[in-house]
């Protein structure tokens, strides 16, 4: 008899085939905005940004646009529509734990990344080698904490983003309190949490709470939150 476990081992059991079961997306130009709102400095003036899991490269030709910057691509498979020109390499890494590279960056960004590792913990701790000194880290993730999420793990026992029916690359809901938890074990000293403000009402296919409420704020009207990191 299969049981989920099974349809998960076999449709993404490897980071390869989570990687492309992943498609390669990881938002649009909102999504985006949001992830560099804050460090829009910081990215400016960077010598070495570094895209871990750049898929398709949708965010470094972002980046590119935005900011006159050509980020370095780690991904662990290339994307068939993977558009290089928008950075300044790409080499296919195991990014489970990123081993430290020859360059160290100013800002690091994993955009929608950690949901896809059965060890954030590992990866986490990996981060440190790869930035210059004063860098930082900026990691997305849904967000399980949000009430969308802990109302679909009461009624189907899955969290929303992490359902084996719709999306079974995603293998490890991560709390924002259990990410700042590893970021601090991993040496990062300075960190700092927010949310996208910007979520699905429960059980609709694409109702947003801030169309209805627009001062829905926070954790629990937020299908992501995002982390800014730097080791002090």
């Amino acid at each position: 008899m299969n049981t989920p476990g099974d349809a998960v081992s076999s449709t993404a059991s490897t980071p390869e085939s989570r990687a492309l079961a992943s498609q390669g997306i990881s938002g649009g130009t909102p999504f985006y905005e949001w992830a560099v709102r804050g460090i829009e400095a910081e990215i400016s003036r960077a010598t070495a940004i570094l895209d871990l899991g750049c898929g398709h490269g949708y965010f470094g030709a972002f980046l590119h646009q935005r900011f006159d910057r050509r980020p370095h691509g780690l991904d662990v498979v290339r994307h068939a529509q993977f558009t290089e020109t928008s950075y300044a390499s790409f080499a296919l890494k195991n990014l489970e734990t990123v081993e430290p590279t020859a360059l160290r960056h100013e800002v690091i960004f994993a955009i929608g990344l950690i949901e896809y590792f059965p060890n954030p913990r590992a990866f986490m701790k990996s981060l440190p080698a790869l930035l210059a000194t004063g860098g930082k880290v900026v990691l997305t993730s849904p967000n399980p904490a949000s009430l969308r999420s802990l109302l679909s793990l009461v009624r189907r026992g899955e969290f929303s983003a992490f359902r084996e029916v719709s999306n079974p690359a995603s293998i490890t809901p991560v709390l924002p309190v259990d990410a700042v938890r590893m970021l601090r074990e991993a040496g990062f000293t300075r960190i700092a949490i927010d949310y996208s403000n910007d979520g699905r009402v429960p059980f609709t296919r694409g109702l947003r709470y801030q169309r209805l409420v627009p001062f829905l704020k926070g954790r629990l009207w937020s299908d992501n939150f995002r982390i800014v990191a730097s080791l002090g």
